[in-house]
């Protein structure tokens, strides 16, 4: 007997039961290895990394120390190091202070000291990039500024502000009068810790840093996700759908995706205008009516006499390795109760340059249009309906899928 001609390795076994319907998908459900989550102190007006709490330092330093032990002593796997960053600032003015106290905008702050986390992040997992699929990967929460008003408080009433100073900034100085005060009024730096110390703790809660960080081997949903197509098509003519208002962004999970050719958009135009992808090929029903004194196309009701097979329209999206570690970030933290990274594919309205009789306003896209049809990278496809967004900029969620392509819903 010839030993060779029956033993087969484990990467054969496993595609033979594939094929034969015993295995359906890869495992969906990363190995979570370690499980990180710190506030982040820093200096009042500063965010370079030496401004950090020093022993809030020594605790992130120490966790890095874990995940770089841990692959140091890893291998044969593919991982991800995924963190989110969420962040939070008060109303009252800010400056920077390691840029000679210049006044700043609201989340200025808050950019620059998750930068300082990112910059510190990846240059502690540098040299990982080997056993990494993203060298991090990360979700960054855009900040959220606290409801408790500066302007209009008692120790910086309105009429504080002035055409230089918008922002009442003066309300924050030492030697601050506040105007037509009552005597023994206080401002607010004297009274702080005293008269206004309620309103002072909402201001201390709503200024916040966390960071998340999850570490996780990912090798199995990196064969789903790495060339992925997802494919955003318009095939059910019986709709009636023949117009110009059909461009859209997708994205996975918030991350843009380019189409296959090179456009960074999906369009369903099937009304010969500049995005239509197969120009002259669907009898154009309703496109337009006319142009008003603008110049621009003016948009009628979708008419529903109309089935030509030829007014179906495709797009194709390949999803790329070095997206990947993007998508899984925008979602590890935001799993199901099983452990299964949520993927949302999603379509942005792009469309800006007509007029909507029926809505009576300029610019939107045809709503309820969107067959998708999912292709993962072990050549398993699954098919959604979607219904796209029809104003501007609006955006929807097409499907919610597994790194697999499987439904969540």
């Amino acid at each position: 007997m010839n030993l060779k001609k029956i033993l087969v390795t484990e990467s054969e076994r496993i595609s033979i039961m594939r094929k034969q319907g015993l295995i359906l998908k890869e495992a969906v459900t990363p190995t979570t290895t370690l499980n990180v989550e710190k506030d982040i102190k820093f200096k009042g007006g500063y965010h370079s990394i030496t401004s950090v709490d020093s022993a809030t330092k020594t605790a992130l330093d120490a966790e890095m120390n874990k995940i770089k032990d841990f692959l140091n002593k890893a291998t044969g796997k593919v991982y991800l190091v995924a963190v989110q960053i969420s962040s939070g600032e008060s109303q009252i003015p800010n400056t920077d202070r390691e840029d000679g106290g210049k006044r700043v905008e609201p989340g200025y702050l808050s950019g620059k000291r998750s930068k300082t986390i990112q910059d510190y992040v990846t240059k502690t997992l540098a040299s990982f990039g080997n056993k990494l699929i993203s060298v991090p990967a990360f979700d960054v929460i855009a900040p959220k500024i606290g409801a408790t008003p500066w302007l209009g408080q008692s120790f910086c009433p309105k009429g504080s502000e002035t055409a230089n100073d918008p922002e009442a900034r003066s309300c924050a100085g030492t030697s601050f009068k506040v105007p037509n005060a009552s005597a023994g009024t206080l401002n607010y730096i004297a009274g702080k810790d005293t008269t206004y110390k309620a309103i002072a703790d909402k201001y201390k809660s709503e200024q916040f840093m966390k960071v998340k960080m999850k570490l996780m081997d990912v090798a199995n949903v990196q064969k789903c996700l790495t060339n992925m197509k997802i494919q955003v098509n318009y095939t059910d003519v019986s709709k009636g759908h023949t117009c110009n208002s059909a461009v859209y962004k997708i994205s996975l999970n918030g991350v843009a995706l380019k189409r296959d050719d090179g456009k960074d958009y999906a369009s369903l135009n099937n009304g010969n205008d500049k995005y239509d992808n197969n120009p002259g090929t669907c009898a154009q029903l309703n496109r337009i009516k006319g142009k008003p004194e603008t110049g621009k196309p003016v948009m009628l009701n979708a008419s529903k006499s109309g089935n030509d097979a030829a007014c179906a329209r495709y797009n194709q999206f390949t999803v790329k390795s070095d997206i990947i570690g993007q998508v899984l970030a925008k979602s590890a933290f935001n799993m199901t109760t099983a452990g299964v990274p949520k993927i949302n594919i999603q379509a942005t309205c792009l469309m800006d340059d007509f007029y909507d009789e029926p809505n009576k306003k300029w610019g939107g896209c045809h709503t309820g249009v969107g067959d998708i049809v999912v292709t993962n990278g072990n050549n398993q496809t699954f098919n959604y309906n979607g219904a796209t967004p029809r104003n501007l900029n609006q955006t929807t969620t097409l499907a919610t899928i597994d790194p697999c392509g499987a439904s969540l819903k």
